[in-house]
């Protein structure tokens, strides 16, 4: 969100060959990644060479040659920015970069901002996401919105799961 980057999600459900062909179309220089998408990312590790980085979730490992834990990354994010560092709100974006579904970041914006007129959102909400990721309304809606107002967000597993999942959250 307050980067010069491109976030790419995808459906959970695609193929080996489907998630390589986005990492080689893409251009990826970073993958996030579940441990239940390990092997496949080990393979994307050797054929793309080229991708910087490889973050699993829910994993607090340094960096390890080109893996490194998502909480790791949170922890020394939150040093930076407990020491003053506030450089990542510097980054300069250019808004009419396009966004994995020829969406640029003015559009996503322009859709952010059209929504607070239409609904408040403060630090202390907490939204409830059931759609998944890799869908234009959820990316935006659902995790742009909520981010930049501070807001969390629970992710709903499952429609199975959904009442369990909305009384824990």
């Amino acid at each position: 969100l307050c980067g010069d980057a491109i976030a790419i999600p995808t459906d959970k459900e695609l193929p080996e060959n489907e998630l390589e062909n986005v990492v080689k179309r893409s251009k990826a220089d970073a993958i996030i990644y579940s441990e239940k998408k390990a092997d496949s990312v080990k393979k994307i590790m050797e054929k793309f060479p080229q991708v910087k980085y490889f973050i699993k979730m829910y994993s607090e490992d340094g960096l390890q040659n080109k893996t490194v834990g998502m909480q790791y990354l949170i922890n020394e994010g939150t040093k930076f920015v407990n020491s003053g560092d506030d450089y990542f709100a510097k980054v300069e974006t250019d808004p009419d970069e396009f966004k994995g579904v020829m969406l640029t970041s003015r559009n996503l914006a322009e859709n952010i901002n059209a929504a607070t007129a239409y609904a408040k959102v403060y630090p202390e909400d907490r939204f409830f996401s059931v759609l998944p990721l890799h869908h234009t309304y959820e990316s935006t809606i659902g995790f742009l919105l909520p981010m930049a107002w501070g807001s969390s967000i629970a992710v709903c597993q499952g429609l199975k799961h959904i009442v369990p999942n909305m009384l824990e959250s």
